[in-house]
């Protein structure tokens, strides 16, 4: 559970024997299954905990990769109903009355997340859409958070989901249509920061980190476009559980992915990629100096997000 809030595990799982918690542990005493929304959410964040620890510790293997990746394919399929975003099938009624459930969204926010950060490269050519949408559908949620003024009832740790989607989101800043395509979601990513920082302090820091981010990005011009590959089918299941509305950038994604202007364009003869330099295999690298355009990189790396996660919002950005 520290992950949820931005830390470290205080234990490593290989150090203890203690079984994984189970609904029947929990008495639920006001039949509102408080339990197994504890159980279902406990799950998902060991599952970005194990990520979180492989990232910051650059030790991704092709085998962890898969792993992690089985791991998040159950997930969705082993919370029980009530905790499930309604098929397409149900009727609207029903569809609306699912929706207003607080628990649901939240729920689904450190999956999201957990698909961003492991999707985040294939190779140095390319760059996988993965991460955008899985942002965008963050975004998506927020949206609704903010149209039923549910943001009050967020925690702090909530702020960090919508910064990693702006980061996220800020990939696609060299394509500049589809970075205007993203405005709606950053929009709606900021609107929720802001709300969040009439509480906490934390979203507010972290709101001016994501501009400052944005801002650092705006300065800088590729010496090539990346390219962009639109998810695969195993991928496109991670997001079947959740509603399609929600990805604001799905199509247009899509839409560019399958046309012309996704092949890469070169200048100079250099071809450069907005993925971190990771290998086929999963293992970690660090860009060497030749690889970066500057001492800010394009790429949403390993270092990056391990700052993101363990250090607090306010230390993101220099002090003037």
């Amino acid at each position: 559970m520290t992950v949820a809030h931005g830390r470290p595990r205080a234990i490593n799982q290989e150090d203890t024997n203690v079984a994984p918690i189970k609904s029947d542990d929990f008495v639920d005493a006001a039949g509102r299954g408080d339990g197994h929304l504890f159980v279902a959410y406990t799950k998902i964040c060991c599952i970005l905990g194990d990520l979180s620890e492989i990232c910051s510790r650059g030790t991704m293997t092709w085998m962890k990769r898969q792993e992690l990746e089985r791991l998040l394919h159950e997930w969705p399929s082993q919370i029980p109903e009530h905790l499930r975003f309604p098929d397409r099938a149900l009727n609207t009624e029903v569809y609306v009355s699912l929706q207003t459930q607080l628990n649901l969204r939240q729920l689904h926010l450190p999956y999201l997340l957990s698909l961003a950060i492991i999707g985040r490269s294939l190779t140095n050519e390319t760059i996988s859409t993965q991460p955008m949408i899985a942002a965008s559908f963050v975004a998506g949620i927020f949206r609704d958070f903010l149209a039923r003024d549910e943001i009050k009832h967020l925690a702090p740790i909530f702020s960090r989901y919508c910064i990693a989607s702006g980061f996220f989101l800020a990939l696609l800043q060299p394509m500049t249509d589809l970075w205007s395509m993203c405005q709606p979601d950053m929009d709606v990513l900021r609107r929720a920061l802001q709300e969040l920082g009439e509480r906490w302090k934390s979203a507010r820091a972290g709101l001016r980190a994501l501009d400052h981010f944005v801002t650092l990005r705006e300065k800088q011009s590729p010496r090539s476009l990346p390219r962009l590959m639109w998810l695969t089918n195993d991928q496109i299941s991670f997001f079947n559980c959740l509603p399609r509305e929600y990805c604001h950038i799905w199509d247009c994604l899509q839409r560019h992915c399958t046309s012309e202007t996704a092949i890469p364009q070169h200048t100079n003869g250099n071809m450069i990629s907005t993925t971190d330099r990771g290998t086929n295999d999963g293992a970690d690298q660090r860009p060497s100096a030749d690889d970066t355009l500057s001492d800010e990189r394009w790429a949403f790396t390993d270092v990056d997000f391990e700052e993101f996660m363990w250090t607090n919002a306010g230390d993101w950005i220099p002090t003037t």
